[in-house]
């Protein structure tokens, strides 16, 4: 069980796309998914992380803001389960959504 950092170093609000680290993070049942806002990535506020609509839940912890956004995934995960989910993201109080993947691989 690992911390696996995702960090938000840019922003395109023509596009609604972040620029992460880890676009498509490789992770395993058990680690936590760390969401970190590089001061200079143009994002003022993460307002949510949640899956899309037809994709499983695969968290015992809920992705949710501290002094970052952080999620704990759940064991019992399907093998090489791909999770779709968004962040909906704020700059100057207009709001954007960015679809990024997390594969979550079976437990070590």
């Amino acid at each position: 069980m690992s911390t696996r950092p995702i960090s938000v170093t840019g922003s395109n609000t023509s596009t609604g796309e972040l620029d992460l680290d880890f676009p498509n993070l490789e992770a395993f049942s058990g680690d936590t998914i760390l969401w970190k806002i590089h001061p200079k990535s143009g994002v003022d506020t993460i307002e949510v992380i949640r899956e899309k609509t037809g994709s499983t839940d695969i968290w015992s912890t809920r992705p949710q803001n501290g002094n970052h956004w952080k999620g704990i995934i759940k064991d019992g995960v399907p093998e090489n389960y791909e999770y779709n989910y968004e962040i909906a993201w704020k700059k100057d109080g207009q709001e954007y959504l960015f679809d990024p993947k997390i594969s979550v691989n079976p437990s070590l």
